[in-house]
């Protein structure tokens, strides 16, 4: 609601293909391009460019202007990768996170937020013959989550939540071009 621009990426120590990031970043602007702040979580991210799966994040903002940032990873070694919610107030400060770990392969295809509920969907197979979702309140709270092996249903790549909290995922009907929710 204040037109601010939140840029979410990754931190790389170095640059190789089959590099893994090492942190994710957070920066925040002003509608003047002035830094508001810039911030950076230090894990795990990302499948690894070996499972094709890539390094992609999502951001939602709430009607409170609370960040989410839906990524693959972990922020502690010690704890298994999975998909990632991390939930930040309008200054930039961690409030939770959260994590579903299904397999030991995991990537992020895309996220929503409405009505209070954040959901995330994606692949957790290296075939990717799967459609994933996880959804959890705005307070953390775990709600659902699935992980559909249906190998008729490949490529998770949208989700979308009614006020309901239903999902309605768009995936790829194996063997043929269409789509399906």
């Amino acid at each position: 609601s204040d037109d601010n621009i939140i840029v979410v990426g990754y931190r790389f120590t170095l640059s190789g293909s089959n590099e893994v990031p090492n942190g994710m970043k957070v920066l925040k602007y002003s509608t003047s391009g002035n830094l508001l702040y810039n911030i950076t979580i230090d894990g795990v991210f990302g499948s690894g460019a070996n499972t094709n799966l890539g390094y992609k994040n999502k951001a939602e903002i709430d009607e409170n202007n609370n960040l989410y940032i839906g990524a693959v990873g972990t922020t502690d070694i010690n704890e298994p990768s999975g998909f990632l919610l991390l939930k930040f107030d309008t200054d930039g400060n961690l409030l939770w996170e959260r994590r579903k770990v299904f397999t030991s392969i995991h990537g992020i295809r895309n996220m929503n937020y409405d009505n209070g509920k954040i959901a995330l969907t994606g692949v957790t197979t290296f075939s990717e013959l799967n459609n994933a979702i996880a959804v959890w309140d705005a307070s953390g709270t775990e709600l659902w989550s699935i992980n559909n092996s249906n190998t008729d249903q490949t490529w998770a790549t949208d989700i979308v939540l009614d006020d309901s909290g239903n999902a309605y995922s768009l995936t790829q009907i194996s063997g043929t071009t269409n789509l399906g929710i």
